[in-house]
């Protein structure tokens, strides 16, 4: 079976789509289990991790420091022109970058980097909900919209050696993940068949037990070609120090001398046993190993740091133009460079992909029968036909969203109902009709059950107004579901959603926000713009909002974005038009922006904040006061009404801009109106914003009048998994499925190899009272 990169010269017309892309570097194709050049020679991976670490907060239940933000290293032409004639020299042919923003500009990073002849592996998957959830997965149509996006865009460019679905998702027993890692594949597998291109599709498995280990990398490139893995990736951190072939890669060479897709190592080199001799590269090329693996991912070229130590190579400087490299560095280009892998074997004599018998499902915890291709039309119709909706309060929903989750499952489970219809089942194979739906569908689906057996009574779809009731809704919310989601079990090639670019609000009965009405605003012709999709350019909202205006300045973040029209009117006009609309098919909020027109003379006036140090748009305030000696360092999670307080005994060991950074209105709790007191310890004060949640690193903290911070976990080790989720939908209010740094595990690692993160968890954060959410 040949796998080629080139799209398929029959498919002429999706090869006029493509015709930018054109071939500087030359194509990697597949033939069975190795990689070959376009003139048959045989491809090795030379490979080293490529991603800045993002914005790490340190905490009780973040020990080895993962970063739960990202830098889109390809997005930043700058960087790559210095980077890239360091790569060339070390012989470096791939580099993996982790996360990337689709909704930014790639073409002088791949540009540059196709020239020096280096491919890339993009991983698909997102810090935060845009990845597949290990407590509680869902193959969801939010994700599978970021896989394509991600996909249309770097699409364009011949250096692109595969797409990696996932990322150690899948931990030590819990295997009933596995099902939502393949139906990933098979669907992203399709999608990019039906667009001409056999670009690979890969996963990167985390090292284990070889009973886990092989079992897994078994089922994931099991049954048929359009439901295997092309690209196995291990990240395996046991060659420590000077060791040998025998001490460290023996084993699980002899465990996939028959694996029947291509194999490589996804991550290697330990740092437990400095210094980093990167020995382990010769054997890695040499034909002890070279029959079975085609190469690896030297982990990592930008500074990645973990409780175990340093993993960078390499140093920038402060103004970001230069580069310091290490020893390790020196010691890499050298065994690089020193080694190139045997031609072996041939690509005329290399035996095409079979594909074996699935894993029975008595011994592998994953069924066979795989989550359904998500619907997003299906998905839509049944949002538009529930009678009780989910319409945030807050501008970023995510953590309501899963709190609310929680609580509506759990009383409409005293009401009779349930939310089986919302989850799935990995190890038995049963999805539920609404599994594959945005997390916010499957909210509004939970609220509506639950307002209809409360007799359609208003206020049992408030949710602490987070809920509106669907006037011209009169179908129950199951008989919705069975008549949009027909074929709750089919698979099917996906589909970009052909959305139009924006859609007024009056479609669907919006409504100015409160902040809109006679409110004097700081910035009149400024509007603020929640709940953009994350792959959203600024030349979008320039087709959507320039119909209104002129557009003097676009600023785009990532879910979120503000414009500045000449006019007040204009700015106006956007709010009542597009608040509550849709934009490239997600709901947005639109309203005027609370600053930024001019510097607030004081914290008390309209409008004023603290934004790394600077007056900004944010709005309301928090206060976290107190010293507790009993207490040690926690996350905590408030919302205060609006209040001014002094400001007092700050710490000076706090990063306020990195603080400020993480403290964007993510939730809305209730709390007593009068919260005031300020006790001798840490006060913080932030003005005008409906919602924050502040990641602090402050030591023996803890908060009055406000709520009692979590009991300590009972999962604190490596003995094995996290307790199971509480009930099977998706959460959220997740943290990182994923991760781009030190990884992680579900045991102990190797004698002499890297300490892993345990699984990220969900279940420590405290939920507001139920009856609160419903008030």
């Amino acid at each position: 079976m040949l796998v080629t990169l080139r799209p398929a010269a029959a498919l002429a017309v999706v090869a006029s789509l493509f015709a930018a892309r054109v071939h500087a570097i030359p194509q990697i194709s597949r033939t069975g289990r190795y990689l070959y050049q376009d003139d048959g020679t045989r491809f090795y991976i030379k490979g080293i991790a490529y991603q800045e670490q993002g914005e790490v907060i340190e905490s009780d239940d973040n020990h080895f420091l993962e970063p739960s933000t990202f830098v889109d290293p390809l997005a930043i032409p700058a960087a790559c022109t210095r980077d890239v004639e360091y790569l060339r020299q070390a012989s470096i042919n791939t580099i993996r970058v982790y996360s990337v923003n689709s909704s930014l500009n790639h073409d002088a990073c791949m540009k540059t980097f196709s020239d020096a002849g280096i491919y890339t592996i993009i991983d698909l998957a997102l810090p935060m909900n845009g990845s597949i959830d290990r407590l509680a997965p869902s193959w969801s149509s939010n994700i599978l919209d970021q896989y394509l996006r991600t996909i249309d865009v770097f699409s364009q460019y011949d250096n692109v050696l595969a797409y990696n679905i996932g990322n150690e998702v899948v931990l030590g027993d819990s295997t009933q993940i596995a099902p939502y890692v393949k139906a990933a594949a098979r669907d992203t597998k399709a999608y990019l068949q039906s667009k001409g291109l056999n670009t690979l599709v890969g996963y990167a498995a985390i090292n284990g037990a070889s009973t886990f280990r092989n079992t897994l990398a078994d089922y994931l490139s099991c049954g048929s070609e359009g439901t295997a893995i092309d690209l196995y990736g291990l990240n395996d951190y046991s060659w420590c120090g000077d060791s040998s072939f025998e001490g460290s890669y023996s084993g699980v060479t002899t465990q996939f001398a028959d694996y029947n897709v291509v194999a490589y190592l996804s991550e290697y080199g330990c740092i437990s046993s400095p210094p980093r001799l990167w020995t382990e590269a010769t054997a890695l090329f040499s034909a002890q190993m070279s029959d079975v693996w085609s190469g690896g991912i030297a982990f990592s070229y930008f500074p990645a740091a973990s409780a175990a130590g340093q993993f960078g190579m390499v140093t920038v400087s402060a103004d970001g133009n230069t580069i310091t490299t290490s020893a390790d560095w020196d010691r890499l280009v050298t065994q690089y460079g020193a080694n190139t892998g045997p031609n072996t074997p041939a690509q005329g004599s290399a035996s095409a992909s079979t594909y074996p018998t699935c894993p029975s499902e008595t011994t592998f915890l994953g069924s066979n029968t795989l989550p359904p291709t998500p619907n997003e039309a299906a998905c839509g119709c049944l949002e538009s036909a529930l009678s009780c909706q989910f319409t945030p309060n807050t501008r970023n929903y995510s953590v309501i969203a899963g709190e609310l989750i929680n609580t509506g499952c759990s009383l409409l489970g005293e009401a009779g109902g349930s939310c089986l219809e919302i989850g799935g089942d990995g190890q038995t194979g049963v999805y539920g009709r609404v599994s594959a739906c945005d997390p916010t569908i499957k909210l509004s689906y939970i609220m509506s059950q639950y307002y209809e057996a409360n007799g359609r009574n208003a206020q049992a779809c408030s949710f602490a107004g987070n809920g509106t009731v669907n006037a011209d809704s009169t179908a129950a919310a199951a008989a919705a579901a069975s008549s949009c989601i027909a074929s709750p079990s089919a698979t099917f090639v996906p589909q970009r959603p052909t959305f139009p670019l924006c859609v007024d609000a009056s479609v669907n009965g919006g409504n100015k926000p409160e902040g809109y009405r006679g409110e004097k605003q700081i910035k009149p012709n400024k509007v603020y713009i929640g709940g953009l999709p994350e792959n959203t350019r600024q030349e979008d909202l320039q087709n959507c909002f320039g119909k209104l205006g002129k557009i003097v300045n676009i600023e785009l973040k990532v879910g979120y974005g503000f414009v500045e029209f000449d006019s007040r009117e204009a700015a106006e006009e956007s709010v009542a038009k597009y608040n509550e609309g849709y934009f490239m098919g997600q709901k947005i909020r639109v309203e005027l922006s609370h600053g930024g027109g001019r510097t607030a003379k004081y914290a008390g006036e309209p409008g004023a904040c603290f934004r790394c140090g600077q007056q900004g748009h944010w709005a309301s305030v928090i206060i976290l006061h107190g010293i507790c000696p009993e207490m040690t360092t926690r996350h905590l999670v408030i919302h205060l009404p609006v209040k001014c307080v002094m400001t007092t005994n700050l710490l000076p060991s706090v990063n306020i801009a990195g603080l400020l950074r993480r403290a964007i209105e993510t939730i809305h709790l209730h709390l007593p109106g009068d919260v005031n007191t300020m006790t001798t310890g840490v006060g913080l004060l932030f003005r005008n914003v409906i919602g924050m949640v502040l990641h602090l690193h402050l030591r023996q903290l803890t908060m009055a009048g406000a709520m009692a911070l979590p009991p300590p976990d009972s999962y604190r080790g490596y003995s094995g998994p996290p307790p199971p989720a509480p009930a099977g939908y998706e959460r959220y209010d997740r943290r990182p499925a994923e991760r781009y740094g030190p990884p992680q595990s579900y045991q102990l690692p190797p004698a002499g190899g890297r300490p892993r993160t345990p699984p990220a968890r969900d279940y420590d954060r405290p939920a507001p009272p139920r009856q609160a959410l419903l008030d």
